[in-house]
């Protein structure tokens, strides 16, 4: 676990988001990204960050409440850490340099998906379908809706609660 995850005050140390991540300034030059430009990130991050979290516990509390009920045998929960979306921010630029062109402190949430993680472990390989049609009986399930184009075919409507992104399932053969 990182040792990044607790509070820093304004903003992360450089020296120490570096040492974690065995990261240095050639990284940020091929990212193409500065460090003041991530220190925005992180302070735009924050302000959403307590959000994100009341969000998956709310659904937790909502359906997870009884994993045997529902047929789960575990599931993990997170939200992103500040260090680790500047990780893969930096990361992401540096892989891919194109598509991550725009990425900024103004939409950094319309290119990295999974500020809020939720993993399931079913009991049975075929019952991930109960748990998909929860998810897509709460949110809006439009393939016309999965976002190509991050930057315009985001919805900016905060209550508009929808799956950008084709779901997706994995099982053990």
């Amino acid at each position: 676990p990182s040792t990044l995850n607790h509070s820093w005050g304004d903003h992360m140390d450089k020296n120490t988001f570096f040492a974690e991540f065995k990261l240095s300034e050639e990284d940020l030059i091929e990212a193409n990204i500065s460090w003041n430009e991530l220190r925005l990130i992180e302070e735009e991050y924050r302000k959403i960050e307590r959000t994100l979290r009341e969000i998956g516990k709310s659904f937790i509390d909502e359906y997870l409440y009884d994993i045997e009920t529902a047929g789960i045998h575990s599931y993990r929960y997170r939200t992103k850490g500040a260090a680790q979306l500047l990780e893969k921010v930096i990361r992401k630029k540096k892989e891919n340099p194109e598509k991550f062109a725009l990425l900024d402190h103004t939409n950094y949430y319309k290119y990295v998906t999974d500020l809020i993680g939720i993993r399931v472990c079913d009991l049975y390989r075929e019952d991930w379908i109960h748990f998909h049609n929860y998810i897509t009986s709460r949110f809006e399930n439009d393939p016309n809706r999965y976002i190509d184009d991050r930057l315009n075919d985001f919805d900016e409507d905060p209550n508009h609660y929808y799956i950008a992104e084709r779901p997706k399932a994995y099982k053990r053969a």
